[in-house]
């Protein structure tokens, strides 16, 4: 007998669940389960679905497809945190799909290793003014770990002396 009532009540469940009321509030209201709701809107749940509004706390994960993701990732060269700022999703979500189309995920954890010439070009690079930042993004390394290669080299540099000077 409720179930039958639920059915001539289905217009105003839609027109509230569309409004963007969620199934736990509509189901308060007809004093039922959501799940009672979701089986009485049906077949169109899916469709309704999609209607409504994007809310806080309501959003459906965006579906990113391998050839977007490979396109930016790959051959724009961005890194995953800025993938997610464009795909309005968190970096996880990124790195989940980066393993789920097999595509390789770059220097994750790992520190890029600078070969000797290159560090002899940093130290040339800041003596002529050029910033941390600068050096950093020629490098595609971090701020950090230029700052802490400069400071290693100037500690060899420092030790080097005081055994000239002995």
């Amino acid at each position: 007998m409720k179930y039958k009532q639920l059915l001539s009540s289905r217009d105003e469940m839609v027109r509230r669940y569309v409004g963007g009321e969620s199934l736990k509030d509509i189901g308060f209201r007809f004093d039922v389960n959501r799940d009672t709701i979701r089986t009485v809107l049906g077949g169109d749940y899916d469709r309704l679905r999609e209607q409504r509004p994007n809310q806080q706390g309501n959003t459906r994960r965006k579906h990113i497809t391998k050839e977007w993701l490979y396109q930016k990732y790959v051959v724009d060269k961005l890194v995953a945190i800025e993938c997610a700022k464009l795909a309005e999703v968190s970096k996880h979500v990124i790195d989940m799909y980066l393993h789920l189309y097999n595509i390789e995920p770059r220097n994750i954890g790992k520190r890029r290793v600078l070969t000797s010439e290159q560090v002899v070009q940093i130290k040339q690079m800041r003596e002529s003014g050029m910033s941390f930042t600068d050096i950093a993004v020629v490098f595609n390394v971090s701020v950090r770990y230029i700052y802490q290669i400069l400071r290693r080299e100037r500690e060899k540099d420092v030790q080097t002396k005081v055994l000239v000077e002995c």
